[in-house]
């Protein structure tokens, strides 16, 4: 559990709690996107609306009207080719795909 005695690292009371929410919401995401039974999933973690802070200070934190969204992508693994040279066997990487993050 974070800290949230004066606010933590946000300097805001309400906003390191709710920074506490956002991580447990994120733990439970990454643990339903490692579930094998799910393969490789893309998850998209859009907010409905933006923090409900009643404060003047702790809404200044966030930007008016925008809601945070995450999008999670599996990684490619490099597709590796393995070379035997009588008992020893060495792995190299071929090629690596890389996908470029969307904004």
């Amino acid at each position: 559990m974070w800290r949230v005695f004066r606010g933590g690292s946000f300097g805001h009371l309400d906003v390191c709690r709710m920074a506490e929410l956002w991580r447990d919401v994120f733990e439970g995401v990454a643990q339903l996107a490692r579930d094998p039974a799910l393969g490789q999933p893309e998850i998209l973690v859009v907010g409905d609306h933006g923090p409900p802070l009643w404060s003047k200070r702790g809404r200044a934190q966030f930007e008016p009207g925008k809601v945070a969204w995450y999008r999670l992508q599996p990684r490619k693994e490099p597709d590796v080719r393995i070379e035997r040279a009588g008992n020893n066997a060495t792995a190299t990487h071929v090629s690596v795909a890389t996908r470029d993050r969307l904004d």
